[in-house]
């Protein structure tokens, strides 16, 4: 329990009681009068005031943080109690490693509304930004609030600690799977392009042009047309692809708040992820002095999962 400035305010006052008892013995007495009356309306405050138990705390974030990205963490309190609650504060023990948008939280709750019955609640929201991967744990949820004088501030510790880890980037490859679900792909600056000429798969039979190449030229359809007819190829699909990845001790030296390192794995799961969505076969050579991990090239999101446990 914590006391209010209006409540020291209140207190303070008994000293200016105390002080005319020196000249006016009846004072004193007043003021032994005074602080029980404030001491009353402290025990009323602190009887009235919502309890721990009137409150159910949980805190909800994304299975897998993203590395070097803003991830948004959501605490939400369910109040019990029929009435408003004025500055309602919250404290969340997030990993001490993570940057935070901010420490603490404070809103006011409204009641419920007699066409919801059911128990209020109210969402805080801040990000925290992960410096590394690996395995870390969020604390405990920290809670305080007003009395309903206003006199005192109670607090409570929920027990909401549990593990989280931090991998690279993925925020990137959701913000890509969303665009290319709604064909909007062009707002990342991609286009879609078919490159024709090149490749050994075979597309349509056009004109002959002053440029193409004789070996390009289709005889039969030629004699059939009695013009000359060029062949077009275009690039091959489900193609191999081989990501060769440095973890050498070079990528290790941070560039801004992230090292060399995280931005090659970013990029490599991004590249795995749209080269998946297309029908290639990617695998992985991750080396330093010598190959610490090898993967298969293979089709699928399995295969962008098993790149992403490694």
């Amino acid at each position: 329990m914590l006391l209010t400035r209006k409540a020291f305010f209140l207190l303070l006052l008994t000293a200016v009681w105390l002080a005319l008892g020196t000249l006016v013995p009846l004072a004193t007495a007043l003021a032994a009068g005074y602080l029980g009356v404030i001491c009353t309306l402290l025990l009323v405050d602190w009887f009235a005031s919502p309890k721990p138990r009137d409150f159910e705390v949980t805190r909800t974030h994304d299975e897998r943080l993203s590395l070097g990205a803003d991830n948004d963490v959501n605490i939400t309190v369910h109040s019990r109690i029929r009435r408003p609650i004025e500055q309602l504060t919250v404290r969340d023990e997030y990993p001490i490693e993570f940057q935070a948008s901010t420490d603490i939280l404070t809103q006011s709750v409204a009641p419920p509304q007699i066409s919801n019955p059911h128990p209020n609640h109210q969402t805080f929201r801040y990000t925290v930004r992960p410096p590394r991967r690996g395995d870390y744990r969020f604390g405990n949820v920290n809670l305080r609030w007003r009395g309903v004088l206003g006199l005192m501030v109670r607090q409570a510790t929920f027990p909401k600690a549990g593990p989280v880890k931090v991998y690279p980037n993925l925020l990137n490859i959701r913000q890509y799977e969303l665009l290319a679900r709604k064909g909007q792909l062009a707002e990342l600056g991609l286009r879609r392009m078919r490159r024709l000429g090149n490749g050994t798969e075979f597309e349509r039979l056009r004109d002959y042009q002053s440029d193409d190449e004789f070996r390009r030229v289709d005889w039969n359809a030629t004699a059939r047309r009695g013009r000359p007819v060029t062949r077009e190829f275009e690039t091959e699909r489900s193609q191999n692809i081989m990501l060769m990845l440095d973890v050498g001790r070079l990528m290790r030296s941070p560039v801004e708040d992230l090292a060399k390192v995280d931005y090659a794995i970013n990029a490599a799961l991004l590249l795995t992820y749209v080269a998946g969505m297309r029908g290639d076969k990617v695998g992985l050579i991750a080396f330093a002095d010598d190959v610490t991990a090898y993967l298969a090239p293979k089709q699928g999101k399995g295969q962008f999962y098993r790149m992403l446990a490694t």
